[in-house]
Order: structure tokens, then C-alpha cells, then sequence
């Protein structure tokens, strides 16, 4: 199997894929390219572009989505793989190598290139309303609020593909249901979510 054929074929054979993945069919670059995405789709999402404060150049925004997140992405990606993989182990019995468990997240991330895109088109469509909730001159054009609502819609569809994928490749792996996929994946969000949480507190009440 070819890379080519991870890359076309994962959306509809997930399963498929994960039993014939190879180091030559998902090589070094072609892992650190989806991880390197899907932090740079992470970052031009409205909500994590906004935290970045509304005040600076929507050039300056989309520089900082490309460095923050996608370079953040390469960095923390890593950590969250070994996190999962014990969790998967540690608490719902998997039998999958780590090596199965990476290659079962970075599968999941294969939508994020058409995510970039259509963040792109909207930033180039709408400019500085393509990072926020008041968006004046989209809600004035019809032609400009119907291809918001498009793009929107096709990335909650890439958005739910990616956890599709995700769930079917890391049962694979680790020759579960994916039930016990999707409580892997909410497990090992948790335990990022809490002291993350817990440092936000903190810092707030110094």
C-alpha cells in the first residue's frame, strides 16, 4: 500500500487502512505534515484565533495560527500519543503497539488538509469576519452568508469524519469496540483538560 492509497482510502475503509499501514505507506514527513495541519486548523478555528486577541492584523492572526498552532501541534503531538496509548493500555485493556496508536491518530487527521482550505477560502472570502462572532457585512450579502453556512457545514462534516476515522483506526489498534475508543479519547482528553484547568484558575486568582 502507498501513501496515496492511506490518503484516498482511509475516509471510507478505515479499518482497511489500519491493517495494511507500513512505515512506507505513512513515512516520517507525511506524519509530521498531517500533525503540522491539523494544528494549523486547530489555530484558524474562530474560537482559538480569538484568544490570540482581537485586536491584531488579520495577517498577523493567520501567521499566528500557522506558528501556534501548527508548530505547537508538532511539538505537543508526542506527549498526547504516549498519553493515549496509556490510556488505551492502562484502563481498557488494549493490545495494540504504540506504534499502532500513533499511526491510529495521525490517520484521524487526514480531513485537517481540506480543513486549512476551507479556513483559507474563508479568510480570503471574508477577511477579519472569518474570526468573528459579529460578522455585519456577511449577514448583509446573501450570496456571502450561503457560503458561510457552506463552509461551515463541510467542516462539521470533516469535523465528524475525523472522529469516525479516529474511533474505527484506534479499534484496530488496539482490537477493541469503539466504544471503548471513544472513552479512551474522552479519558485522555480529561486528563489534559484538568490541569489545564487547574493552572487557568490559579493564574486567574494571582
Amino acid at each position: 500500500m502507498t501513501a496515496q492509497n492511506v490518503l484516498t482510502k482511509v475516509w471510507r475503509k478505515p479499518r482497511w487502512v489500519m491493517q495494511n499501514i507500513s512505515t512506507e505507506s505513512m513515512p516520517l514527513s507525511l506524519m509530521l505534515l498531517l500533525i503540522f495541519f491539523t494544528g494549523v486548523s486547530t489555530g484558524l478555528s474562530q474560537g482559538s484565533v480569538r484568544q490570540l486577541g482581537g485586536s491584531i492584523e488579520l495577517s498577523e492572526k493567520v501567521i499566528n495560527a500557522f506558528l501556534f498552532g501548527g508548530l505547537g501541534m508538532l511539538l505537543l503531538a508526542p506527549l498526547y500519543f504516549v498519553l493515549l496509548h496509556f490510556v488505551c493500555k492502562r484502563f481498557f485493556g488494549g493490545s495494540g503497539a504504540f506504534e499502532y496508536t500513533r499511526y491510529a491518530a495521525v490517520l484521524a487527521m487526514v480531513p485537517s488538509f481540506f480543513t486549512v482550505i476551507l479556513g483559507v477560502l474563508a479568510i480570503l472570502l471574508f477577511g477579519d469576519e472569518a474570526f468573528t462572532a459579529e460578522t455585519p457585512v456577511i449577514n448583509d450579502n446573501f450570496l456571502l452568508l450561503a457560503i458561510s453556512a457552506l463552509i461551515g457545514l463541510l467542516q462539521m462534516i470533516l469535523s465528524i469524519w475525523s472522529i469516525f476515522i479516529f474511533l474505527t483506526t484506534l479499534s484496530e489498534a488496539h482490537q477493541f469496540s469503539r466504544w471503548k475508543s471513544f472513552f479512551s479519547l474522552i479519558t485522555t482528553a480529561f486528563i489534559i483538560a484538568v490541569p489545564v484547568i487547574i493552572v487557568s484558575v490559579i493564574l486567574r486568582m494571582i
